[in-house]
């Protein structure tokens, strides 16, 4: 015999105007006996809610991280999006190129499909200029909401003239006192602010941790580019990693499993706010695709690669110096930056001239997702050669992306290697020049 099993289940948010809830059946034939499902207490309570955090996206931005992070957040649908702030470069007075940074990030952040709610950091706030720009435009530098009787703390930690370390000013003291004060029966307190400023026992932060009480809360911070979590008054304190700032892991050869255990990665955190506390999950950004993987992925990698082909950054090299009358060795150093969110393949064919060579003259090295490969060459000649006939040397790079089930893509650039005569003991900058 079969019975109609009718469960509830609770799909929108509570109304607080008319105290009623939108609710929505789980209809579905059970019989008395065995039925294919292990039971059916769906977990989509009332009270349960998704949102997302984005981190650090500058202080040495890698340019296509963040747009890539916005593009998957629309995939995940969460309610909304905070960040930890360092949203732009900043660090200047200049108020036509903070509007131009500002309206970047805020050109993304519209393509957000649910509200991105802003934090500062201290590229954001640094100076009188850009507080003046961020007010004009974002208002409030420091504030709070409530969702779902959780209460969200959003603290500046660049107030005052302290910007260096970072501190909370005595009036956002205040503000968060008395925020705490008329909000004690929130069922959780979450905090978001740029510096983690519990690590350098920062001036008034030892205050506020005194508001927090005995509430059951969780902090969230960025600003040092590397994923942390640590446990102060038995409350989680996370210190997020990257959303396409610098991340120095990926300037050395190492692998990905390397990068996650030193907590350097780019990522979107995911908190499931539950009856119980936060739930939080690390999503790594070339984790997360679309439904209709392979076009997507080729098209977007494409376009942003030739975008860098363009301007010329996938190679940069030293000149080789030369530090006597006749040359007879040196050495240059090459780095290839691979901008995409997938293995690169280069194959290097060095066009040697005359008596003056590098040896291996071909070579093959991978370049891992966003990161840079240097390649430390020596150059050498069989005689001595006056500077005047040293002609540049030539390098001439295949570069092959694989995609899954589609043709690679290649391109071939030829780059120059000029030979530069300095005083003996001085050192000369790299050279971009790619193609």
């Amino acid at each position: 015999m079969k019975r109609i099993l009718h469960f509830i289940v609770l799909v929108a948010a509570l109304l607080w105007t008319s105290g009623t809830y939108a609710v929505e059946p789980l209809e579905i034939e059970q019989d008395e006996g065995a039925n294919p499902w292990t039971h059916l207490k769906v977990n989509n309570q009332s009270k349960n809610f998704q949102f997302a955090i984005v981190s650090d996206r500058t202080g040495g931005r890698r340019p296509g991280v963040f747009a890539d992070a916005i593009r998957k957040v629309n995939l995940l649908q969460p309610e909304f999006v905070l960040c930890v702030g360092d949203l732009i470069e900043g660090y200047t007075k200049d108020k036509q190129e903070l509007q131009k940074q500002w309206e970047e990030l805020d050109e993304l952040v519209r393509q957000l499909e649910m509200p991105f709610f802003y934090v500062p950091g201290n590229h954001d706030i640094s100076n009188p200029v850009m507080r003046e720009t961020w007010k004009k435009r974002y208002g409030r530098c420091y504030y709070h909401f409530i969702y779902h009787k959780v209460l969200f703390l959003c603290l500046n930690s660049e107030s005052g003239q302290y910007e260096k370390s970072g501190h909370l000013s005595e009036g956002q003291l205040k503000y968060f006192a008395g925020i705490l004060n008329r909000h004690q029966n929130v069922r959780y307190t979450l905090v978001f602010l740029h510096k983690p400023l519990w690590e350098s026992n920062a001036k008034n932060w030892a205050d506020f941790e005194a508001l927090l009480g005995d509430r059951e809360y969780m902090v969230f911070a960025g600003h040092k580019h590397t994923y942390a979590k640590q446990v102060r008054n038995d409350r989680s304190y996370i210190r997020l990693g990257t959303t396409g700032g610098n991340n120095k892991v990926w300037s050395v050869e190492t692998d990905r499993s390397n990068a996650i255990r030193l907590g350097k990665f780019d990522h979107v955190m995911w908190v499931t706010m539950r009856e119980d506390g936060p739930r939080i999950a690390n999503l790594i950004l070339d984790g997360i695709w679309d439904e209709d993987v392979t076009p997507f992925f080729i098209a977007s990698t494409l376009e942003f690669l030739k975008r860098q082909l363009d301007q010329g950054r996938v190679i940069e090299s030293t000149p080789i110096p030369v530090a006597e009358a006749f040359f007879r060795e040196g050495q240059t150093k090459v780095d290839y930056t691979n901008f995409a969110p997938l293995p690169l393949t280069i194959t290097l064919r060095v066009q040697n001239h005359g008596e003056v060579k590098i040896m291996p003259a071909t070579m093959e090295l991978q370049v891992l997702p966003f990161s840079t490969k240097p390649l430390h060459l020596a150059v050498t000649s069989d005689s001595a050669v006056p500077p005047e006939e040293l002609a540049p040397l030539v390098l001439i790079s295949t570069l092959r992306y694989s995609f899954p089930l589609k043709p690679a893509y290649t391109c071939t650039l030829t780059h120059k290697i000029p030979f530069r005569k300095i005083p003996s003991g001085q050192t000369i900058k790299k050279s971009k020049r790619s193609n």
